[in-house]
């Protein structure tokens, strides 16, 4: 769940640009750590993906421990 709705980028990317990420999701639901898993070709859309990812919250239960999740 994005509580910002959206990736701010501060250059144009293409289109069908896509980007992977690992995130580790801790069973409070708040998104610990974030790794670029697949590259998008755009170093700036990967690091926005990646910053903005640090601002999720699980929508779903997270087991105890936490979780790895693409």
């Amino acid at each position: 769940k994005d509580l910002r709705h959206g990736i701010p980028l501060r250059a144009p990317v293409e289109a069908d640009s896509m980007v992977t990420l690992q995130v580790d999701v801790w069973q409070t639901g708040v998104v610990t750590a974030v790794l670029v898993e697949g590259s998008s070709g755009s170093a700036q859309l990967d690091e926005a993906a990646r910053r903005g990812a640090r601002t999720w919250l699980s929508a779903s239960k997270v087991p105890t421990g936490g979780e790895r999740r693409q």
